[in-house]
């Protein structure tokens, strides 16, 4: 389990998670926030930078073989808040037990 602030932060250790998988893991990335920054649009285009961050990622988990990506819906901009951004990776650790 890879947990990370942005979609696509776990791209940074390709290389260990494409060798996780050649090995026979099965690897999931949990995700803090839900991906709404990484753009210049405003406000009023959240939603479109959210899905083009998640979107934008998407074809790198393909190739490394990531079995499962779940993404908070936490706000970027608040994820300085340690304790609310603690609350889903504690959560998706306590399901999966990697």
């Amino acid at each position: 389990m890879f947990v990370a602030a942005h979609p696509d932060d776990p791209e940074f250790c390709g290389g260990t998670i494409a060798g996780m998988v050649k090995d026979g893991c099965e690897v999931s990335y949990v995700i803090v926030t839900n991906g709404n920054k990484g753009s210049g649009e405003p406000d009023g285009h959240l939603r479109a930078a959210r899905a083009h961050s998640r979107d934008g990622a998407a074809p790198s988990r393909e190739v490394l073989g990531v079995a499962h990506v779940d993404f908070s819906a936490m706000r970027t901009a608040s994820s300085g808040y340690p304790r609310r951004a603690a609350r889903h990776p504690t959560r998706q650790i306590r399901r999966w037990r990697p």
